[in-house]
């Protein structure tokens, strides 16, 4: 869905930044919470490393009582989006 998005912006002097919703209910996986852990890392993998650098990555803490993301979670997203020379702050609630 981003797909040529960020390389439009920047063509125009704009910065990109994403969201991932961690609150994806339409997702199958969404009520196992190991399996979507994996799917939900893929695509924060995925958008950190393909499209250029970003100036925000957006996730929040959304989620049910199956799936939601802890100060746990939190901290290894945060770690996986580092890895792509994404800057990370933590911000508690």
């Amino acid at each position: 869905m981003c797909g040529g998005r960020g390389p439009r912006a920047r063509k125009y002097g704009l910065k990109f930044g994403v969201y991932l919703s961690p609150w994806d209910r339409h997702e199958p996986r969404y009520k196992d919470s190991a399996a979507y852990d994996s799917y939900y890392q893929a695509e924060l993998t995925e958008l950190a490393s393909n499209y250029g650098d970003l100036v925000e990555f957006w996730l929040d803490g959304a989620g049910s009582e199956v799936t939601f993301i802890t100060l746990q979670r939190s901290l290894k997203l945060c770690g996986l989006i580092s890895q792509h020379h994404c800057v990370c702050r933590h911000r508690p609630v």
